[in-house]
């Protein structure tokens, strides 16, 4: 991935507020977050909420889509994928 779209996406996610996320990996148990907050740090940025937390290495992120009418991120990385959207209760 391209550092710059790297740092556009780490831009908006922090700006959210609260968030939703779904951490799928490859292998293992899956992890779903609500009302998660979002810290970026110089490589990894880290989602939080009461039921867990997830970190996501920069340098793992393989690809980066975007679901506008959803306002939804989905980030591939080599052994899972993260869904990553704004909390705002509507579903």
């Amino acid at each position: 991935m391209h550092r710059s779209a790297i740092a556009e996406f780490v831009q908006t996610v922090t700006s959210f507020g609260p968030v939703r996320a779904k951490y799928l990996p490859r292998r293992g148990q899956s992890l779903r977050l609500l009302g998660a907050s979002v810290a970026s740090g110089d490589s990894a940025i880290t989602i939080k909420s009461e039921e867990g937390q997830i970190k996501i290495d920069l340098n793992d992120i393989e690809h980066i889509s975007f679901a506008s009418e959803d306002r939804k991120y989905f980030i591939r990385m080599p052994d899972a994928l993260v869904e990553l959207r704004p909390d705002d209760d509507d579903d």
